[in-house]
C-alpha cells in the first residue's frame, strides 16, 4: 500500500516501512550497522524542515478560515500545497484547529449568581399624607413625616434587626427615604430625600433633597430636617438640589445598630 493510499503522514509511513524493512533484514543476517543511522536520518528528513516565522503567521489565518468553514486548499493554494509536504507544518495546523474546536465546544461553567438584594423601596412608593399650609402672601410649607414603623421597613426590608451589615464594600449604598409626588399653588412638584452611606466614610449618613418642578421654575425653596436629635437647614440651588450636613450614624442609629422610637421630618418651604 502506497503512503497516498494508506492515508497516513510522511513520518509515519516511512517509520512503518523502515520498521518492517529492519525485520525482514535482520531475519536474513543483512542488517548492516550503519543502518540504524540511516533510518534516524531518513526519518528526521521526513519531519521535515522547522516551521518559519511566516508560516507561523500565515497558519494563524489559515487556521482561521479553516474553522469559519472556507476551502483553504482554494484560497491559499501554494501554502496549502507547502502545508501538505512538510508534515510539522500539517500537523501544526491539525493540532490548531483541534484545539480551537474543542473550546468552542466546551461548556463554560456560568459564575455564581449574588445574592439578590432585597430593595423594595426602590420598587413601590410609600403612601405619604404630608400637611400643605399656605400663607396670605403666597408662601407655602408642606411637611412629611415618617413614623418609626416606616422607617424600620426602610432600613431593614429583610426583617432583620440590625441594619444592614452585609452592605457592600465596594460601593456607596443609597436609601430612598422620601418620594412623593405633590400639588401645591397649581404646581406640581416632585421631592426626593436621599440617604447615602459612603464606603470611604461609613460613619456618616449624606442626606440630599432634590425638587422637580412640571411647569415652571420655583421660586427659591428651603428644606429642614429634623430626625432624632440631627436637624438641619438648606436652601436648594437653582437646580433644585439641596445638601443637608453629614448626619452621624450614632446620631440616627443606637449603640446597638438598631433605630430608635425617633420619627423623620422634612419641611419644604416657599417664603
Amino acid at each position: 500500500m502506497s503512503k497516498k493510499e494508506s492515508g497516513e503522514l510522511p513520518t509515519d509511513w516511512i517509520q512503518r516501512k523502515l520498521m518492517a524493512l529492519r525485520r525482514q533484514e535482520e531475519e536474513a543476517g543483512m542488517w548492516p550497522p550503519t543502518a540504524d543511522q540511516l533510518a534516524i536520518d531518513l526519518a528526521l528528513q521526513a519531519q521535515g524542515p522547522e516551521i518559519e516565522e511566516k508560516d507561523d503567521e500565515m497558519l494563524s489565518i489559515v487556521v482561521d478560515d479553516a474553522l469559519a468553514g472556507h476551502d483553504i486548499a482554494r484560497l491559499y493554494p501554494i501554502f496549502y500545497a507547502k502545508m501538505i509536504a512538510n508534515s510539522r507544518l500539517y500537523e501544526a495546523f491539525i493540532d490548531a484547529v483541534e484545539m480551537l474546536e474543542a473550546d468552542q465546544n466546551d461548556m463554560l461553567e456560568p459564575l455564581p449568581q449574588p445574592p439578590r438584594r432585597d430593595l423594595p423601596f426602590l420598587r413601590t412608593r410609600t403612601a405619604y399624607t404630608p400637611q400643605i399650609s399656605q400663607s396670605k402672601k403666597g408662601g407655602w410649607r408642606i411637611t412629611w413625616e415618617l413614623m418609626q414603623n416606616q422607617l424600620h421597613e426602610l432600613w431593614f426590608p429583610d426583617s432583620g434587626a440590625v441594619y444592614r451589615y452585609g452592605r457592600s464594600l465596594l460601593e456607596d449604598e443609597s436609601l430612598i427615604l422620601i418620594h412623593d409626588e405633590i400639588t401645591v399653588a397649581e404646581q406640581v412638584l416632585e421631592l426626593l430625600l436621599e440617604a447615602i452611606w459612603p464606603v470611604e466614610q461609613p460613619e456618616i449618613l449624606r442626606l440630599q433633597v432634590m425638587v422637580a418642578a412640571e411647569q415652571t421654575a420655583v421660586s427659591p425653596l428651603r428644606a429642614h430636617i429634623h430626625w432624632g436629635d440631627y436637624s438641619a437647614t438648606a436652601a436648594l440651588d437653582v437646580y433644585g438640589r439641596a445638601h443637608f450636613p453629614d448626619a452621624p450614624l450614632n446620631v440616627i442609629l443606637d449603640a446597638d445598630g438598631r433605630l430608635p422610637t425617633n420619627t423623620l421630618q422634612l419641611i419644604l418651604e416657599q417664603s
